[in-house]
């Protein structure tokens, strides 16, 4: 997209310097843009006797359209706590209203707390609750998988993807690892007996 008047060329490098470097390779090399768009276009008009040479300046509004993504996370990056005037100005700078670019940054912010509370992307359970799972396995689960986190949130939500495999999944890990140290005792017994024999 290319720049269409000074102002706006100003307002991106001062608030988006990284779309507006992208903006000012598809603005043409030694165009002479005018400060203001909407000026621009009443100073012609007045000259024309059509309209009033005072008129403030606005980039047209398209109701509906979308501000891209990394625009509204360059803004949020660099205004941490904005005030409404300002993301006002912003919606106005990509010439959309500022209900739908609200629209989008309650999205983004839903999206955002969804993502923080999925702290594993991709696991099986991502769609579960802790609730929709015996509230005994996730406790064993948690104990199991603390051994790999420090983050019992984390355990948590390990051992929520295990259970959407196998409900069972924790009552079966111990039920194997009884049998595995029932095998390495009795293996050590047999050795140890070998052992003794060997020795009278």
């Amino acid at each position: 997209m290319p720049f269409v008047s000074d102002a706006q060329r100003k307002f991106m490098y001062a608030n988006h310097p990284e779309i507006a470097k992208r903006w000012q390779k598809h603005t043409p090399k030694g165009k002479d843009l005018p400060e203001h768009v909407k000026k621009a276009i009443a100073r012609i008009k007045h000259a024309n006797g059509e309209g009033d040479e005072e008129e403030e300046e606005t980039i047209p509004i398209t109701e509906g359209k979308k501000v891209p993504p990394e625009a509204l996370t360059t803004f949020f990056q660099t205004n941490p706590s904005p005030v409404d005037a300002q993301v006002h100005e912003l919606a106005q700078a990509y010439g959309t209203d500022p209900h739908t670019m609200e629209t989008q940054i309650y999205s983004m912010l839903g999206s955002k707390m969804k993502t923080a509370l999925d702290r594993i992307h991709g696991g099986k359970a991502d769609d579960k609750s802790v609730n929709d799972f015996d509230p005994k396995q996730i406790a064993m689960g948690k104990k199991v998988e603390m051994e790999h986190t420090d983050n019992p949130e984390i355990a948590e939500e390990i051992s929520t993807d295990h259970l959407e495999e196998f409900d069972k999944y924790y009552t079966a890990l111990a039920n194997m690892e009884d049998k595995l140290k029932q095998g390495k005792t009795a293996s050590y017994a047999w050795g140890v007996r070998r052992a003794l024999l060997h020795l009278v």
